[in-house]
């Protein structure tokens, strides 16, 4: 085995059908020989029963709607011979373990989970957890994509095949998949054949049913001297000495009310915000009103300058200009977007007398409305910037509406009075604002103080609360507050009632005196709540990252890795509803809970590994030679294939561009540019080509096409310059040079 080749066993490794033709089916099936590395010897490897039993057939028809119906035959008894049969129709959603039957596309679903049954009559489990119990979902009903069930049937056979031989395994060890067939259509799974079985292979493979550690304390002591067994444990060693640790990464969410100053609020300058109504914000700077300050005759620019907080751009739903007035020119601008409007042709950045003419000394007044949402969709301050020119009598003002998504709080007060008797009944609507009363008293009166809109304040999370204040009497009322009255609320108002409620007061003593009265007034609060989901991430296994190996991760649910190595699973992203004290919602992502265990070595002890009896490598030709002197008489040596080294070229092709720009500059003198001819200032850059193009941007010229561009003789010359230039610079003694410090 010493001198087999890298391509020897490249050959028996480098693909799947090769580790399928050289291992797996040797160990599955009879007649087959196993080779060692080298070729020169072959050896029956197999472990199992004979594996040309056809155990599972699968299946699948797509209906008109897009729904599928799988046929799934079975080998309950692994005697060679299909034995039951079983159909499950009107499949929408196929899962990696399961399926979900849905009323309207991949809607309203109940969900079916594949169980490690011995027969398929208890194949499934219906289950109310939803997407808890199953993964890997995806639709195939004609509602999420037309055709796509038919277009991806022998991929839907696939899974729902997969899904059922995972669970027959997990019943049954002896379902071990040797080979899968396309068989007109169907896909059937080939396993062990028990009737097959040697006596002496059944008792030595049903020993380890249900014993994994005696399997590998078995499988350790059978190949305890072999080389690689030695190379993989001491490999696995280096990670794994010292102890397991568990953490989890787990996501967190929590809902805060949102309110109108968290939404947007006043900052600084001025103007001031204030309430417009419902869900409405609006800015007013300046006054309505003409000559506000006299400017003495002159053209004056005065500057305007307010500033704004937006906490949560996502809860503002409009910015708009509703109406501005001045006297001469106006512009408005901001930091984020730029212009708003420009009035009267007035530039931004406006100076100097020549921005009045002398002839608008009136009012100009501009009502039209601006969509500005744009400048107002960041977090944080903008800055709003108002220029106005103006000539004598000044005056200035405009105004911005902001429409927002913030928690609604309103509170409205049914008020009833009965003059005498025993009870008065009321129907009430608080939308309208009408009420209806009946009673045997001699006088009534009720009424609403104020009404609310269902189709404004109405939502899932909106709630309405009542109080009650027996303090309510009209100018016909005579006598005194009947105190021994009983309320029954018989309907509360609600926005599943559109807000229309019903109210009995009884007198609960028995008297002819008619002379007390009944009152009572009712206060409701309604409260909508607009909410804030606020995430965040409690990563527990930061202390292990870096120092340890991760040797097993479960994301949700699934497992992503096991014993180091990635299983080639990768979660979809599910759903799961968030349910707050006031507002709740469905959040889509990634992932949720990662749970992982770390294998952490141990500081004190570090891995020893004697080197001491190697030998200088030797490289000859495409291999290398590492000898080793043995303890005892003689030497061995091995050979090492090497790698085929990459090529690359000579260089990384590059261009040289130039731009042309505006000096802008200033130093203790004044302007830099003022010392040359003009402001013109050229900027020099190299690029990296792309497939010997040079990227030449807008505004760019290029002046060195691509190649092995060398501009080392540049860079000296300038340094040198630099070096030269400060030999003539005198210092304030007039006599030495900077070159002499």
């Amino acid at each position: 085995m010493r001198n087999v080749g890298y391509k020897n066993v490249k050959n028996k490794f480098d693909s799947k059908d090769a580790l399928n033709k050289n291992y797996a089916q040797p160990l599955m099936t009879d007649g087959l020989s196993m080779q060692t590395l080298d070729g020169n010897h072959d050896f029956s490897g197999r472990v199992g029963c004979k594996s040309n039993n056809n155990y599972l057939s699968v299946n699948a028809n797509v209906s008109a709607s897009g729904n599928v119906t799988a046929y799934i035959s079975i080998d309950s008894n692994l005697d060679g011979s299909i034995d039951q049969n079983g159909s499950f129709s009107d499949i929408a959603v196929v899962c990696a373990n399961g399926y979900q039957k849905c009323t309207k596309g991949a809607r309203d679903c109940e969900t079916y989970r594949w169980l490690s049954s011995p027969g398929i009559s208890s194949l499934l489990m219906q289950t109310d957890e939803e997407i808890a119990s199953v993964h890997s979902c995806y639709c195939v009903n004609h509602a999420c994509s037309p055709n796509i069930a038919s277009h991806n049937r022998d991929e839907i056979i696939r899974t729902l095949g997969n899904g059922v031989a995972s669970v027959m395994q997990q019943n049954n060890p002896y379902y071990t998949i040797s080979a899968v067939r396309n068989v007109a259509g169907s896909l059937a799974f080939y396993g062990q054949d028990l009737v097959s079985c040697d006596t002496e292979i059944m008792p030595e493979l049903h020993k380890y049913k249900n014993k994994s550690r005696q399997l590998l304390a078995d499988g350790n002591s059978a190949t305890s001297d072999d080389k690689y067994i030695m190379v993989e444990s001491l490999v696995s060693q280096t990670g794994n000495a010292g102890s397991l640790a568990s953490c989890s990464i787990r996501r967190n969410f929590s809902f805060v009310p949102v309110t109108d100053e968290d939404v947007l609020s006043f900052a600084s300058g001025q103007g001031r915000l204030r309430s417009c109504g419902l869900n409405c914000l609006e800015l007013t700077v300046g006054i309505d009103d003409n000559n506000t300050f006299d400017v003495g005759g002159r053209c004056v620019i005065t500057n305007i300058l307010t500033r704004l907080k937006v906490g949560i751009p996502d809860k503002l739903i409009s910015a708009t200009l509703v109406a501005s007035s001045f006297e001469e020119a106006l512009n408005l601008s901001t930091d984020v977007g730029g212009v708003i409007a420009t009035f009267n042709g007035l530039p931004v950045n406006a100076v100097g007398s020549s921005s009045c003419t002398g002839n608008r000394r009136d009012t100009q007044s501009f009502n039209r409305t601006i969509d500005i949402t744009d400048h107002f969709k960041r977090q944080g301050f903008v800055n709003l910037r108002g220029t106005l020119a103006s000539y004598r009598g000044a005056s200035y003002y405009y105004k911005i509406r902001f429409i927002i998504n913030a928690e609604i709080e309103k509170t409205t007060r049914l008020s009833i009075f009965a003059q005498g008797r025993d009870y008065i009944t009321c129907e009430y609507t608080l939308s309208s604002g009408t009420v209806s009363c009946v009673t045997d008293g001699i006088a009534h009166k009720a009424e609403i103080s104020n009404t609310w809109n269902v189709n404004e304040l109405c939502g899932t999370e909106t709630t309405i609360n009542k109080t009650s204040d027996a303090n309510y009497s009209s100018s016909i009322a005579t006598g005194q507050l009947d105190l021994s009255f009983s309320v029954n609320h018989i309907q509360t108002p609600s926005c599943a009632n559109a807000f229309t409620g019903k109210i009995k007061l009884t007198d609960i003593t028995s008297s002819s005196d008619t002379s007390p009265y009944l009152s009572q007034r009712v206060f409701f609060t309604l409260n909508k709540p607009t909410c804030e989901l606020v995430e965040t991430v409690n990563n527990a296994c930061t202390r292990y990252e870096g120092r340890c190996l991760l040797e097993r991760e479960e994301v949700d649910g699934m497992t992503t890795i096991n014993k180091m190595l990635s299983t080639g699973l990768t979660l979809l992203p599910s759903s799961r509803f968030i349910n707050g004290t006031v507002c709740s919602s469905n959040v889509i992502r990634n992932y949720f809970v990662k749970e992982r265990t770390y294998g952490c070595g141990s500081d004190t002890t570090p891995l020893d590994i004697d080197t001491s009896r190697f030998i200088k490598p030797v490289v000859a030709g495409d291999s290398v030679s590492i000898n080793m002197a043995n303890s005892g008489s003689g030497s061995g040596s091995v050979s090492i294939p090497m790698p085929e080294i990459p090529t690359h070229d000579a260089c990384i092709q590059s261009c040289e561009v130039r731009s042309t720009q505006t000096d802008t500059r200033v130093n203790l003198t004044g302007e830099v540019s003022k010392g040359r001819k003009n402001d013109t200032l050229y900027k020099k850059s190299y690029r990296a080509c792309e497939a010997e193009i040079c990227p030449v941007q807008k505004g760019e010229t290029m002046i060195q096409s691509c190649g092995c561009l060398n501009e080392f003789g540049k860079a000296m010359t300038m340094m040198q310059l630099i070096r030269l230039a400060g030999k003539d610079m005198i210092c304030t003694d007039g006599n030495t040079t900077t070159d002499q410090l």
